[in-house]
């Protein structure tokens, strides 16, 4: 990120959601962007996934600018997005379904990542909210992301739920059900 600024406009005032801000990842880091409420972390990771176009200044992946959403990344947001009308394991299945890849290998990959035994065909309103997060979580590392942005996805669980999940994660539990190759990345 080079001289990242994003400006948003609120009637006839501009508001500065990020101003000027430049940092390097490298590869296998884990960067936390921490910050009191609306100071822009939303915005930032929302720039580095192609959500949102900065006002001036940009983002590079591997010396590519960014435009529009980079294949190479995978975000989770603050809240477990899914699809009600959609099965648990069609949820997860999404991704992979937008970028074509065949019927088998997409199934295979959703068996191996559903961390939900017993509810891969069930319907989100059925699930808890951290159950939902799981989902939304695997939907986004199903795809094998070279990046992965994590936008507060644990922040509106119960703290036991937020717990589990951090440990899953940082150990490795949910990156296995991927295979070795995913994790190794990690």
């Amino acid at each position: 990120m080079r001289d990242l600024t994003k400006t948003f406009h609120d009637g006839g005032r501009a508001v500065a959601a990020v101003q000027d801000v430049s940092f390097e990842i490298f590869d296998q880091e884990f960067v936390a962007i921490v910050g009191p409420s609306g100071c822009g972390k939303s915005t930032i990771l929302s720039m580095i996934g192609g959500l949102v176009t900065p006002t001036a200044g940009g983002v590079e992946i591997d010396g590519v600018a960014v435009a529009g959403a980079p294949p190479q990344v995978g975000y989770v947001f603050q809240k477990g997005t899914v699809f009600p009308w959609r099965t648990v394991a069609r949820n997860i299945a999404l991704g992979l379904q937008y970028r074509r890849l065949p019927r088998a290998e997409t199934e295979r990959r959703v068996r191996e990542a559903v961390a939900l035994a017993g509810f891969e065909e069930a319907f989100p309103a059925t699930l808890s909210g951290g159950m939902r997060q799981r989902v939304a979580l695997m939907r986004t590392l199903v795809v094998e992301p070279q990046i992965l942005l994590m936008d507060e996805p644990f922040g509106a669980l119960d703290t036991h739920t937020k717990i589990n999940l951090h440990a899953e994660l940082l150990d490795g539990a949910i990156w296995h059900v991927l295979g070795e190759e995913f994790a190794g990345r990690a």
